[in-house]
C-alpha cells in the first residue's frame, strides 16, 4: 500500500474504522511478513500513540469508541 492509498483511507473513512490486517500467506508472494509489518509501521509513523494502537488492534486505549 502506498503513503497515498493509506492516506485517502484514513481521509475517506477516519481512523476509528481503520484496521491493520493483512492477506498473510499470499502477501509472501511479494514481502516477508516482517516486511508487511516493517511498512505498516512506517505508513502509520505520523499518527499518535493511542491512533497506532487503535489501528494495529482495533481496540482504543480507553474512551468511548462512537
Amino acid at each position: 500500500m502506498s503513503r497515498w492509498t493509506s492516506c485517502a483511507a484514513r481521509d475517506a473513512f477516519g481512523l476509528r474504522r481503520l484496521m491493520f490486517g493483512s492477506d498473510w500467506p499470499v502477501c509472501r508472494l511479494a514481502a516477508t511478513y516482517a516486511e508487511v509489518i516493517s511498512t505498516a509501521r512506517e505508513l502509520t509513523a505520523a499518527l499518535q500513540p493511542a491512533e497506532r494502537h487503535e489501528v494495529f488492534t482495533g481496540e482504543p486505549l480507553c474512551g468511548p469508541t462512537a
